[in-house]
């Protein structure tokens, strides 16, 4: 007799409100992900360009160390180089 007594209509209602709530709360969820990557994102894009500056500096400063140390070879003076020794010139028995 129960089944009798159930207003069918107000059940139904609350089975559609809940329906609609859970569907909400996952639009709501999905929003706030796409919310987190589009912050995130502008985050990684900003830390990217330092990161490409700071590889743009350092390189800038080796090539200025390489040209520096061209310019320091280029202002020292050759040192002598011997002449090779012929094979056998200096070999000695030693009894």
């Amino acid at each position: 007799m129960m089944i009798l007594a159930t207003n069918w209509g107000n059940a139904g209602l609350m089975a559609l409100v809940s329906i609609c709530l859970v569907f909400t709360m996952l639009v709501l969820l999905i929003f706030i992900l796409k919310l987190f990557g589009v912050i995130f994102a502008e985050k990684k894009a900003a830390a990217a360009e330092k990161r490409k500056a700071t590889l743009d500096k350092k390189k800038a400063e080796a090539e200025a160390a390489k040209k520096a140390e061209a310019e320091v070879a280029k202002e020292e003076k050759p040192v002598a180089k011997k002449a090779p020794a012929k094979a056998g010139a200096f070999c000695h028995v030693i009894s």
